[in-house]
């Protein structure tokens, strides 16, 4: 189940890519992602949840605590 969820996020990661999505190009090696931003960056680990029998992808940025820079009012 495991490796069928990771293929799901795979295959859909690079249709959105192939698809032209602005926010998403890549992959990228880190020495490549270093070069565009100067070594400041932080990384999103993307995964997928199974909820009502489909692959959910999730962009994890809790993960290094991006989610506390923003916030609402």
């Amino acid at each position: 189940m495991a490796s069928d969820i990771q293929h799901v996020v795979r295959t859909e990661t690079a249709s959105e890519t192939a698809a032209g999505k602005l926010w998403l190009r890549g992959p990228f090696t880190k020495a490549e992602v270093d070069e565009m931003f100067g070594g400041v960056w932080v990384p999103i680990r993307r995964f997928g949840i199974v909820q009502g029998g489909k692959i959910l992808l999730i962009d994890d940025s809790s993960e290094f605590g991006l989610n506390r820079t923003v916030t609402s009012l």
